[in-house]
């Protein structure tokens, strides 16, 4: 018996010429609209069979790049302190590379059933991650000359961004430019190329295990630095900072609350200067000259004891002066000291300066003197349009305004305007035309406003610290202030050759301090409430009316300063006067400031004593200014009740303040 093996039919072969049919059910799917992960995904077709988590990639290059962008705020590194600080200061930007990551890996897969929508947003997740590259570059530079990063606050001061140009040019060099040439570059392509190693589940949980460890780490550092250190300020994520800030001032009112209550007699210190008694001045001055130097503060002048020989002619006219030896500013700003030396009301509260408030602005004291016959103008070294301080000017009754484009047409100028010398010049040739007639001057020098131009007609002199050389800034800062001083040599003795020091008052005052990262972490101005930062000159000169010179303790700041010209002019101040004369026995002997870049802060000095109050970082400061000068000890342990007492003032100074801006 026998059996067959069955045999399947061969395969029919075409002819040769036979066209070729497609098989059957197997669609052909356009690389557009392939699903992630599939061959065809314009993403990934180059990867079949794996699964791609591009957010993995860009989260890691992107916390590589944040990271290494801060390496030079630490660097030369050869103590374990600098490592710790490195951590401490990118932890903060470890946590946004995580954030990128969960929330591009949890929309990545929401839409995975849209491959459209999911490709657009890998692409625009990868186009902002490269600008934010390029800006984390950038903000070393930007950390440099504010030590902190930039916000909404200080953009607000910002209104014509070309005047900047001197000042950042001294922080915009070539590894700068380099850097943020080399950062987006290096992000784009390693992120791309990194995306083959996400398909592999260990790379996922190494960068989560690497850059949580770093977050965390860092954080446990930085929590150990002092609230107001620079760390605190270099740790903040400069993406977020500016973001956050802007979102903030677009959305809220920014106002605070301080909460607890004060004495009622504390408003004592809020009085209008109309409400004052004041001593009549036997010989009152016929002309006055308000003379303020920029950026300067009294802790780097001969005439305050300083080291540095910045002010040899104000020293040897102190001898025919007054000179207050503890006056302040009320902010760090030139336009919200302009607003106080000219209208004589508080700059207002950080979150509704002046102008602005529900009550209009009083009468100016160039105002109230044009009134009485007398010429009035404004003098500036820099361009009057910055901070609308010409328009300013007028409000207050002055009638004449001269910037660099008259007192020195077609001169040298760096970007905020002209060297102190043409305005000097102005302001003389201006004074010599009046042939007899009373006049008032306002004159504002800008040569000691960062970048600290020196000019070429006279020598620079070599400041040193102990006989060691100091920074190259802060030497051109010195010898910035060592001109302006000799502008008003110039000045007092153009006085004396007129017959016109006999009736002439000068007045000289800085509108803010300026800081230089020593004795505190703070570099420039408007972002710290320490002396280097607010205590200015007060120098009232007239040989007649103060033969031998004096020096007064009792502190006092520029809210004071027109009270205490109309008391010596015999002029009734009006209705809505802030401050007190300084020669007033009623004056409080207190002075009230505040700062808003860095924080909510406030502060009042009563006599040796000085006490901070930092809102958003929600703690205390008191400073023993006779012991410490250099407000290196927090007594606040050491003296609760002093330390009470002056914050019930600050709480007492901002309730008056909101009542004054709301027409109360």
């Amino acid at each position: 018996m026998s059996s067959a093996i069955p045999h399947e039919p061969a395969p029919e072969v075409p002819a040769v010429g036979t066209p070729l049919s497609p098989a059957p059910n197997i669609p052909i799917v356009p690389p557009s609209e392939a699903a992630p992960g599939t061959p065809d995904h314009p993403e990934s077709w180059h990867l079949p069979a794996m699964r791609v988590r591009p957010y993995a990639a860009l989260g890691a290059v992107l916390a590589l790049v944040l990271i290494l962008a801060k390496l030079p705020m630490v660097w030369p590194m050869g103590e374990s302190g600098d490592y710790r600080n490195w951590l401490a200061i990118t932890a903060e930007d470890a946590a946004w590379a995580l954030i990128v990551w969960a929330l591009g890996t949890v929309s990545d897969r929401l839409l995975s059933k849209k491959p459209g929508i999911q490709l657009c947003l890998r692409r625009s997740a990868l186009g902002l991650a490269v600008v934010a590259a390029i800006y984390s570059v950038a903000n070393v530079g930007i950390f440099r000359a504010l030590k902190q990063p930039l916000n909404s606050r200080i953009l607000a001061m910002i209104e014509h961004v070309g005047d900047l140009g001197a000042s950042l040019a001294e922080y915009w060099n070539w590894k700068i430019m380099c850097g943020m040439i080399a950062a987006p570059v290096f992000l784009w392509v390693a992120s791309r190329s990194l995306q083959k190693l996400t398909s592999k589940g260990r790379f996922q949980r190494w960068f989560l295990a690497l850059t949580g460890a770093w977050m965390l780490v860092g954080m446990f550092f930085l929590s150990h630095t002092a609230a107001d250190s620079w760390q605190r300020r270099a740790g903040r994520n400069a993406h977020r900072e500016i973001l956050f800030s802007l979102a903030t001032d677009l959305f809220t009112n920014n106002r605070i609350s301080v909460n607890g209550t004060f004495p009622p007699d504390y408003l004592g210190d809020f009085q209008p200067a109309a409400l004052r008694r004041t001593e009549p001045v036997a010989q009152a001055p016929r002309n006055v000259i308000l003379f303020v130097l920029e950026s300067t503060s009294a802790q780097y002048l001969s005439l305050y004891g300083a080291s540095y020989d910045t002010t040899p002619n104000l020293c040897a006219e102190a001898r025919n002066a007054m000179v207050f030896d503890r006056a302040y500013a009320h902010v760090g700003y030139t336009f919200c000291s302009f607003m106080t030396l000219t209208y004589s009301v508080y700059p207002g509260l950080p979150w509704q300066y002046r102008p602005g408030g529900e009550r209009p602005l009083p009468k100016g004291l160039a105002e109230l003197l044009r009134d009485k016959g007398y010429r009035t103008a404004y003098f500036s070294s820099a361009k009057p349009t910055w901070g609308g301080m010409d328009t300013m000017a007028d409000g207050a009754g002055i009638d004449e305004v001269f910037g660099p484009e008259e007192l020195a047409p077609g001169a040298e100028q760096i970007s905020w305007g002209c060297e102190d010398g043409p305005m000097t010049d102005g302001l003389l040739r201006w004074i010599g035309g009046m042939n007899g007639a009373p006049f008032f001057a306002l004159a504002w020098t800008d040569q000691s406003h960062h970048p600290y131009t020196v000019s070429h007609d006279s020598p620079a002199v070599e400041f040193t610290d102990d006989g060691k050389p100091i920074d190259p800034s802060k030497a051109r800062y010195l010898n910035a202030i060592r001109q302006a001083d000799r502008q008003l040599g110039r000045l007092f003795a153009f006085l004396r050759e007129r017959g016109l020091d006999q009736d002439t008052l000068v007045v000289v005052t800085g509108d803010h301090g300026e800081a230089f990262g020593d004795p505190h972490p703070i570099m420039g101005h408007g972002s710290g409430l320490f002396d280097e930062n607010l205590r200015v000159p007060l120098f009232f000169w007239s040989p007649k009316l103060f033969p031998g010179g004096s020096r007064v303790e009792k502190p006092g700041g520029h809210i004071d300063i027109n009270p205490t010209l109309a008391n010596m002019l015999g002029i009734q101040p009006p209705a809505d006067w802030q401050g007190c004369s300084l020669l007033s026995s009623e004056h409080p002997g207190r002075v009230y400031f505040m700062a808003d870049r860095d924080g909510y802060q406030f502060g009042v000095v009563e006599g040796k004593r000085k006490g901070l109050l930092y809102v958003t970082g929600g703690y205390e400061r008191l400073y023993d200014l006779g012991a410490d000068p250099l407000e290196q000890k927090d007594v606040t342990s050491d003296s609760p009740e002093v330390a009470s007492a002056l914050q019930a003032r600050i709480r007492a100074y901002i309730h008056a303040e909101e009542g004054y801006l709301k027409g109360r």
